[in-house]
Parts: structure tokens; C-alpha cells; sequence
């Protein structure tokens, strides 16, 4: 089965449910391959944090090898939290699940399952954002308020642009913003450059699809009902915003920061990933 890029993007999701202490939650994650045997679930530190038990809900592989829509299976992991490594800049809101161990033992139980991962050639590094400026053509792919298509265990695609230039870092940290309406179940979206037409390029306009990742979702400004405008992680969860309402921005960490856990993984595993 032969997916457009649109398609590979939305199935290169998964909605992050959580349960612990302080209640139950809602964030997003996303597939990506630090090298072939290395695939990972990427999310924020807060979507998981303090999680007891959490939930993944993939959509099942149809016998060509494409998803088989309406069908899914639901993972359920105890000490959620701990499956996960974090980023060790604090300020880095950034969460990596290894989750081979996971499709290996649904695999012998005889449980296919259909998700696209994002090549580590799709992450964009330094070179590619530095000719990246405002107002650039953006998507982000997530679960706003928890919103999904139930029935066909698929995501919500938004459109924006970017408010700040990833060329720059934004308040002096390794983060941009985008012009986008970002919601609780939002956090751990990725944010792609998204140009499905023309787009500058070396000697011109250039013709054809391109598409980067460039950052994750993981806060935004809010006002408060004192008219205050505070930045704050995008939240889990609807009781965390009673008082609080989103000004359609979204702090996003810069893709480069992934760089730390392909290093981290090198350095685990041994592995020899591909440059």
C-alpha cells in the first residue's frame, strides 16, 4: 500500500493516555527511528510525568502490510514514567520511550501493528534551520482536548505558521513559536515545515513537496482570568485550565535537541548509527 506524505505524517502518531496520582491525562507522541533498530516514541517530560500507568493505542497492520482502519490494539505499560529517558537540560521538555522491546513482544503474541516513523533524515539539524525564518508553513499533528478520530484511530492535523524564527533561539532557549491553535492533548505534537507546493531553495523557487521536522510542541502563553499572560506548559489535562485560556501560540523545542538521545542511545547500545 502506497501512502502520500500526508498520510505517512498522520499515521506517524500516537495518542498518549496517563494515569497517576494527580488523575488521568491526555498528550501526544510521535514514531521516530534513531536508526533501523532503534524506534522510539518521542513526547514531553510533562506528558508523562508522574504517570503510573499508560496507554497507547496503535492501529492494527492489515495482511498487505497497510493499516487496518477500525481495528486497533491497546498497550497498557505500569510505571509509565520510568519506561522513558529525559532529556537532562531541564528547560528541555523532551521524553524518548524505546519501544522495540514493546512491538516485539506484541509480535510474538501474534499482534501486527501499522505506524510510519519519521527517518532520522526527516529531523531537521542546525545547517537547515538556520535558513529558516517567520512565517513559515507549518503543520502540527496531535490530539487537541484529547480529540481523535475514535473510529479510525487517527489524528488531528492543524495548520500555522511559524510567530518566531527557528534560525533564532527564543528567549535565548533552543525553542520557536508557532502561530497555531495549541490545546491540552496538544503536547508532544510534532511540527513539521510543511510545503506541499513551491518553496525557496538554492537558486530559486523550487517545485514539489517539502517536509521537515523542526521542533515539538510542548507549551504556550495563556491568559489568566487576572489578564496575565503566563507561558505554561501545554497541559494534560482540562482541570488544569479552568482559569487559564490559550492565546493560539505554541512553544516548541527545537529539533536539534533530539540529537542528545540518538547520542545517548549510540552510547547505550553501541550502536553504529548511520550520520
Amino acid at each position: 500500500m502506497k501512502l502520500t506524505i500526508a498520510q505517512q505524517l498522520s499515521f506517524g502518531t500516537i495518542k498518549i493516555e496517563t494515569s497517576g496520582p494527580n488523575g488521568s491525562g491526555s498528550g501526544t507522541g510521535y514514531f521516530l527511528s534513531l536508526d533501523d533498530d532503534l524506534p522510539v516514541i518521542v513526547t514531553n517530560k510533562h506528558v508523562v510525568a508522574g504517570a503510573e500507568t499508560g496507554k497507547l493505542t496503535f492501529t492494527r497492520c492489515a495482511p498487505d502490510g497497510g493499516p487496518l482502519l477500525g481495528e486497533t490494539y491497546c498497550a497498557t505499560i505500569v510505571h509509565f514514567e520510568e519506561h522513558f529517558d529525559l532529556h537532562p537540560d531541564p528547560v528541555v521538555d523532551l521524553a524518548v520511550l524505546r519501544i522495540a522491546p514493546l512491538l516485539d513482544g506484541m509480535a510474538k503474541r501474534g499482534i501486527m501493528v501499522f505506524y510510519t516513523h519519521l527517518p532520522w533524515s526527516m529531523v531537521a539539524d542546525d545547517e537547515f534551520l538556520s535558513t529558516l525564518h517567520t512565517c513559515e508553513d507549518v503543520i502540527m499533528i496531535g490530539y487537541p482536548k484529547g480529540i481523535i478520530d475514535e473510529k479510525n484511530n487517527m489524528p488531528i492535523v492543524r495548520r500555522g505558521i511559524t510567530a518566531t524564527a527557528p534560525s533564532i533561539d527564543f528567549q535565548g532557549r533552543s525553542e520557536f513559536v508557532i502561530d497555531c491553535a495549541c490545546f491540552h492533548g496538544s503536547s508532544g505534537s510534532p511540527v513539521f515545515l510543511y510545503n506541499s507546493m513551491l518553496h525557496p531553495g538554492e537558486g530559486g523557487l523550487m517545485m514539489g513537496p517539502r517536509v521537515k521536522l523542526i521542533g515539538t510542541l510542548y507549551a504556550g502563553p495563556q491568559f489568566t482570568n487576572e489578564g496575565e499572560i503566563v507561558v505554561r506548559p501545554a497541559p494534560t489535562s482540562d482541570l488544569a485550565v479552568l482559569t487559564r485560556t490559550m492565546m493560539n501560540l505554541g512553544n516548541c523545542v527545537k529539533s536539534t535537541q533530539l540529537g542528545w538521545f540518538r547520542e545517548h542511545f549510540l552510547e547505550i547500545y553501541g550502536e553504529d548509527l548511520e550520520a
